[in-house]
């Protein structure tokens, strides 16, 4: 993924709604998983990191293709993939965007409460998926993460959802990885 193509999926996520938004961040995020998965462990993704099934960015972000190929520019190792630090450093900016626009795209106060299940579901899955790697966490990142689970929490425990749902198993998956970032 170049880095061209990820800042214009970044500033698709930032022109969309905000459920639009979410999707394609959760989407962008599954990717870059999927990619420093890969990047850990090559020649395999394991089971569940290359994002939930159907979940697709319209062909902006082309399968097979590993974070850090394409033709931007940047240093190779033998296996024509970019090194890892310039692949992290722009998966670590992307993930801090990605939160602010998620951060954004949820109301402050009492009217956050007023978000739907549905719409408290899409954006703690979003949350889970963009915070899923601590070591791509940026200090900034993670308080913006912080910030986003406690309005989300708060929104709901407004509705009345009981723990073991969705949103709370996602805010869960987001407040472990938090906990295992460098720095929380």
């Amino acid at each position: 993924l170049s880095a061209d193509r990820l800042r214009g999926v970044l500033a698709q996520a930032a022109a969309a709604s905000s459920s639009e938004g979410a999707q394609l961040c959760t989407a962008l995020a599954a990717r870059l998983n999927a990619d420093a998965a890969s990047a850990a462990l090559p020649g395999r993704i394991p089971p569940g990191l290359a994002g939930p099934p159907g979940l697709t960015t319209a062909g902006l972000l082309p399968s097979g293709l590993p974070f850090g190929s394409g033709s931007e520019s940047g240093s190779r190792g033998e296996s024509g993939r970019e090194s890892g630090d310039g692949a992290r450093v722009r998966a670590a900016q992307a993930r801090e965007e990605m939160l602010m626009l998620l951060l954004r795209g949820i109301p402050t106060g009492s009217l956050s409460l007023s978000l739907s299940l549905s719409a408290l579901s899409l954006r703690a899955v979003a949350v889970a998926a963009v915070s899923n790697r601590p070591e791509e966490l940026t200090p900034t990142a993670q308080r913006t993460a912080a910030q986003l689970v406690r309005r989300l929490a708060r929104a709901a425990e407004s509705t009345g959802m009981t723990a073991g749902g969705k949103v709370s198993e996602a805010l869960v998956e987001s407040l472990s990885s938090l906990m295992g970032a460098d720095g929380a």
